[in-house]
């Protein structure tokens, strides 16, 4: 049996999202900012944001390929589009980094108090970016949405997560990232996943 992929994006840079909802989801409204075209006659409609208005710029696209969109919508598996708050994607950042107490984790304060960067030499911070892909293994309501329930008796389901890392980030970056996580200045939107709510 093929796989699943789950696709996850921020909402401000969400062009693959609004793509394959727009295709999928019978009677789906484009958001403001969005507008869609159909670059071939009969063919998949096309969403493109006016603006990337993430934090998580390095991968954003404001329209994905036409290509990759077909591929993805004829995938025999079924793709499952996520798309996250930024605020989610910080979580994930600051957790993979193993930073939730950027106070008191030892590694990072000696790194803060020296001129060394452990994003250039233990490679174990990830950008925004990425982080957006890691976001359901730090949210157990996302983990289960895209992978469904566990029968007793049916084989396990495993979660993959394609970690590129990127070089877009600091001490500084998930600093920042944390004491925004505690600001009033968060998205309040919900998670969507496949035109649903969280």
């Amino acid at each position: 049996m093929p796989a699943s992929i789950v696709a996850l994006e921020t909402h401000g840079a969400a062009s693959f999202y609004q793509s394959h909802v727009l295709n999928t989801k019978q009677d789906y409204t484009l958001p403001p900012g969005v507008t869609a075209t159909q670059p071939e006659a009969g063919g998949p409609r096309l969403a493109q944001l006016e603006a990337i208005t993430s934090r998580a710029k390095t991968l954003g696209a404001r329209a994905v390929s036409f290509g990759a969109l077909k591929l993805a919508l004829a995938h025999p598996g079924g793709v499952i589009p996520v798309s996250v708050r930024d605020e989610d994607a910080m979580q994930a950042a600051i957790e993979f980094a193993g930073a939730s107490d950027l106070s008191t984790t030892r590694m990072l304060r000696s790194c803060i108090e020296s001129s060394t960067s452990l994003s250039d030499e233990q490679k174990i911070f990830v950008e925004l970016s990425c982080a957006t892909a890691m976001t359901s293994a730090y949210n157990p309501d996302l983990a289960q949405r895209v992978l469904g329930t566990h029968e007793a008796g049916s084989a396990k389901k495993t979660l993959i997560f394609i970690v590129c890392g990127g070089f877009n980030v600091s001490v500084d970056d998930l600093t920042g990232y944390k004491a925004h996580l505690k600001s009033d200045q968060q998205d309040k939107r919900p998670i969507l996943v496949a035109g649903e709510p969280l």
